[in-house]
């Protein structure tokens, strides 16, 4: 995994909403990006059983948000609604700016949070990148 470190000046959007109170962040990025594992088996019938896990395309955001702030409700409620029902929880996009380059990531759903006073840590868990 490459670090990306977030900086204030730079511009992250998570469902059409503009976060504005973090203090840092990171954008973790695979480096083997094409990376995937497949499997296929017989199942019952002769019916085949297949599956694909793409773990060179998978991603995590960690945001530190100020806590109480508007962006850590809409974060905290996103990850609520996650957690009361997965099935038909819309996944989350959002888009990263910063300095040197651009960043757009699907599939995503609020994994963590994490209060330390002032600040709420976040994990935001991205299956596209």
């Amino acid at each position: 995994m490459k670090s990306i470190a977030i900086q204030k000046s730079d511009t992250i959007t998570i469902e059409d909403r503009v976060i504005t109170d973090y203090d840092s962040g990171t954008l973790e990025i695979p480096e083997l990006r094409d990376t995937f594992v497949s499997n296929v088996k017989s199942g019952k019938g002769g019916n085949l059983i297949a599956s694909v896990k793409r773990t060179g395309t998978s991603t995590s955001l960690r945001l530190a948000v100020t806590a109480a702030s508007p962006d850590d409700i809409f974060l905290e409620k996103s990850k609520m609604d996650f957690e009361a029902d997965p099935p038909s929880f819309i996944l989350l996009q959002a888009h990263i700016r910063t300095k040197s380059a651009e960043h757009v990531l699907s599939d995503g759903f609020v994994e963590s949070r994490v209060s330390h006073g002032a600040l709420v840590d976040y994990v935001v868990k991205f299956g596209r990148i």
